[in-house]
């Protein structure tokens, strides 16, 4: 039951986050109070086509292994300092030439962080 205990961990910390309550919650994106409160207590177990109802209201979507992660969650930390200083230089109207002078930065130092993570191939001299 690891993954279910993840699911209401999440649930539970977005509810505060978010919305203050769980109860606060369940309101906001209409969905039944007493359902979400069973689940979150462990009450009932629910059916996967509620767990996909609340996701649908909460817009909590699934990646499966292998398929393109999209969207702002997924970038890195570095990448999302990289917007928000861009928009910041824009805002002050720097010259164009700033910004894409850091974007080629960043861009480099994302390039060299991902090539560390790969493991390298061994290179095969020709005969």
């Amino acid at each position: 039951m690891k993954n279910y205990d993840k699911l209401l961990e999440g649930l539970r910390e977005l509810a505060i986050r978010e919305y203050g309550s769980v109860t606060a919650m369940a309101t906001s994106i209409d969905f039944s109070q007493s359902t979400l409160s069973k689940m979150m207590n462990r009450k009932s177990c629910p059916r996967i086509d509620t767990i996909c109802e609340l996701f649908d209201k909460l817009g909590i979507g699934f990646t499966f292994p292998g398929e393109a992660k999209e969207g702002p969650q997924y970038r890195t930390p570095e990448a999302a300092l990289l917007d928000a200083h861009i928009a910041d230089l824009r805002a002050k109207k720097a010259p164009e030439e700033a910004i894409k002078d850091f974007a080629l930065k960043a861009l480099k130092i994302e390039f060299e962080k991902n090539e560390q993570a790969e493991p390298k191939q061994e290179r095969r001299q020709a005969i």
